[in-house]
Parts: structure tokens; sequence; C-alpha cells
């Protein structure tokens, strides 16, 4: 019974394809490596925080999205530093037999890694900028279940914990206020066990280390 109650863990998952990875990896070497060879025209340093809160979709749950990024920019065109988040919710409910069986899952998925953003557009008021990360995550279900056998109700708990390699790739704009400040939306993926879809509101934050950004 119980294997039926769990059995959308083993679920066959759908995986990107190796192809359309090694795609998506070639592109940002391409643009990296594009940004950097003309990054030196502009020699601007600036250290730059990420905020975004939101709304987290995968094929099992909806709830909650949050990712900061932390990056340090060594000219306007491109960066790198660390990606942290959480896509938090409750999973959908699904046919679980004839025991009259009521399950209330939450779902948590932690994810901190290593990141590289390219900024194809920089100016004084617009910021278009597009990333990817590597990550470590870590997967928590925690699983009320409520059933009723041979007229008689129970009640216990289920839980299970998952750790690996994740990948996320996310994009997004902003709008800056002044030379601090900004604000704007993001689009992040990230894939461990299943695929997490966040539409998130960025507010960002930049330290400048040498002079202001060029028009």
């Amino acid at each position: 019974m119980k294997t039926n109650i769990l059995q959308y863990r083993n679920r066959t998952l759908q995986y990107p394809s190796q192809i359309t990875m090694k795609k998506i990896a070639l592109l940002l070497i391409i643009c990296l490596a594009f940004s950097i060879a003309k990054s030196q025209t502009y020699p601007k340093k600036n250290f730059v925080i990420m905020s975004s809160y939101g709304y987290s979709y995968s094929e099992f749950m909806n709830g909650f999205g949050m990712v900061n990024s932390f990056i340090y920019m060594p000219n306007k065109l491109w960066g790198y530093g660390i990606d942290l988040g959480l896509s938090s919710g409750n999973m959908k409910e699904g046919p679980y037999g004839g025991n009259h069986i009521k399950s209330d899952i939450h779902v948590n998925n932690y994810f901190i890694g290593p990141s590289i953003y390219l900024m194809p557009l920089n100016t004084t008021n617009h910021l278009i900028f597009i990333g990817t990360t590597i990550n470590f995550s870590h997967d928590s279900h925690i699983q009320l279940l409520s059933e009723t056998i041979d007229n008689t109700p129970e009640t216990y708990w289920l839980k299970s914990n998952d750790n690996g390699i994740g990948f996320a790739a996310n994009a997004g704009y902003n709008f800056r206020i002044n030379k601090i400040w900004s604000i704007g939306a993001r689009a992040y993926f990230n894939h461990f066990n299943e695929s997490y879809i966040m539409g998130l509101v960025n507010i960002g934050i930049t330290i400048p280390q040498a002079t202001n950004l060029k028009k």
C-alpha cells in the first residue's frame, strides 16, 4: 500500500536530453568568450546582489520560490559568483487506492552552487542578464497520511531526503532606479530529480568597486 502511495517517487522523470544540454552549454561558452573578449572596453568592477521571490512550479507541486545571487563583475558584461535558493510547496494529490487515503505532502528543494552570468545589455537604466549554475541540491519530502483500515482511522508520517548535483539556468530584466537599486523580474529553471520553474520578482543591489557604469 505504501508503495502505491509513494509511486510518484518511482516514476520515470523526463530529464533534458544530452543533446539539448550540450547545446545550452556550448551557447553559454560562446557568449562568455565573446563577452570576455569585448570586456576590455569596459573596465568597470562591481559586486551585485540579486534577491528574488515568487512562484515555483513543478510536475508534482506548486508553491513558493526564492533565489539569492551574489555576483562579482570584473566588468559590465559578465560576472561570476554563487546562487542559492529554495522551492517549497505542497504536492498535487493523486489516486491512492481504495482505503480512503488522504495524503498531505510538503516538498522542499534547496540548492547552492557556483554561477556564471552574462549581461548582453547593461546600461545606466537597463540590465538584461542570463546565467547558469551547477549546484548541490537537497530534496526533502514530508508526508502526512490519514487512512481508514477496518473502520479504524490511522495517521502517520513518512519522510524522505535526497542529495545530489543539479543544474540551473535563468534569465531576467532589471530597471535601474538609481546607481544602487534596481527592480525587475526573472525566470529561474532548476533541475534535480524533477524540474522546478520559478517566476520571480527580482530586487538588485549594485555595489561599485570603481567608477559608475557607462551609459
